[in-house]
C-alpha cells in the first residue's frame, strides 16, 4: 500500500494538482481497498477458514491457492503481476523520498545537490538517482548478509514499521500545524486523525506481535533510525533556528504560483 498516498509528492509535476491529485488519491484508495478486500475473502475461502494458521507459514500461499482452483497458466500470470507489484511497490517509496528530499535541499535543510531539476523532464533526477543508487546497496548488503529471503523480509517489515509511525506522527501534526494556522477543526483535524492511529496502532499490533527473526531486528532497526532522526532534527533546530523557520518558503512560493495558475 506504499504507492496509495505517494501521489501527493508529485503535486509540483502534476497538471491542475489540486483537482488530479485528489482524484488519484480516492481512485487509488478505492481500488486499493477493493482489491485488499476480496483478495483477503478468495484466499480465506480458498485456503479454508480452519486452516488459516498454515496460511501464514507459507510463503506463496496465493499461487498454491490459484494453482489449485484456477491452474497454472493463471498461476503464471499471477506471479508476473506480483513481480510488476514489487517493482512498483519499490517505484512509490523512491518517488516520495526523493521528492521529499528535493524540497529539503530546496529550503536549504540538505546538500544543495538533491535540489537540481532535469532541463527537459522537469524532476529532481540526482535526488533520484542518489536515492536508488543507496536503496541498491542496502538491498544488495541485506541479501548476501542473512539471505534473499530474510533480507527481504528484514528491509520490508523495517520500512513497513516506520511508514506506519510516520502516520502516526503526521495524524499528531497535523492537529497541531492547522491549529498554528487558526484553520483547526475537530472533526477533520482531531477525531479522525485519532481513529486513524488507533486502527494503525492495532494494524502493528496484529502485523510485528510476537516477534519473529528477522521481523524482530526489523522493528528495533525503525523505532533506532526515528529516534537518531528525531535527535538529529533537535539539534540542527537549536544550531540553525533561522533556517527552520524558513523551511516550506519554497513550497509555499510553488504553492501560490499553483493556486495562480489555478
Amino acid at each position: 500500500m506504499s504507492g496509495s498516498s505517494a501521489v501527493v509528492t508529485l503535486g509540483e509535476e502534476a497538471k491542475q494538482p489540486r483537482k488530479n491529485i485528489k482524484k488519484a488519491l480516492l481512485i487509488s484508495f478505492l481500488i486499493t481497498g477493493v482489491v485488499f478486500v476480496l483478495t483477503s475473502y478468495s484466499l480465506t475461502v480458498g485456503w479454508g477458514v480452519s486452516k488459516m494458521p498454515t496460511f501464514f507459514q507459507s510463503s506463496v500461499p496465493g499461487l498454491i491457492v490459484t494453482d489449485k482452483f484456477i491452474g497454472l497458466p493463471f498461476t503464471i500470470l499471477l506471479f508476473v503481476f506480483i513481480i510488476n507489484s514489487l517493482f512498483a511497490g519499490s517505484l512509490a517509496p523512491l518517488n516520495t523520498s526523493s521528492r521529499m528530499i528535493f524540497s529539503m535541499s530546496r529550503d536549504g535543510l540538505g546538500p544543495s545537490i538533491f535540489s537540481k531539476v532535469h532541463p527537459i523532464h522537469k524532476t529532481p533526477y540526482v535526488a533520484i538517482i542518489i536515492i536508488a543508487a543507496v536503496s541498491y546497496i542496502v538491498s544488495l548488503a541485506a541479501g548476501i548478509l542473512i539471505g534473499p529471503k530474510d533480507g527481504f523480509l528484514y528491509l520490508v517489515t523495517a520500512s513497513s514499521a516506520a511508514l506506519f509511525i510516520g502516520h502516526i506522527l503526521s495524524n499528531f501534526g497535523l492537529g497541531i500545524t492547522y491549529k498554528k494556522l487558526k484553520e483547526f477543526k475537530v472533526l477533520t483535524h482531531a477525531i479522525i486523525p485519532a481513529v486513524a492511529t488507533i486502527i494503525l496502532s492495532i494494524a502493528m499490533f496484529y502485523s510485528f506481535v510476537p516477534p519473529a527473526y528477522p521481523v524482530d531486528y526489523a522493528i528495533i532497526t525503525a523505532i533506532v533510525f526515528i529516534i537518531i532522526s528525531a535527535i538529529a532534527i533537535v539539534i540542527y533546530a537549536r544550531k540553525h533556528p533561522s533556517q527552520i523557520h524558513k523551511a516550506g518558503m519554497a513550497d509555499k512560493q510553488v504553492q501560490d504560483q499553483i493556486n495562480k495558475n489555478e
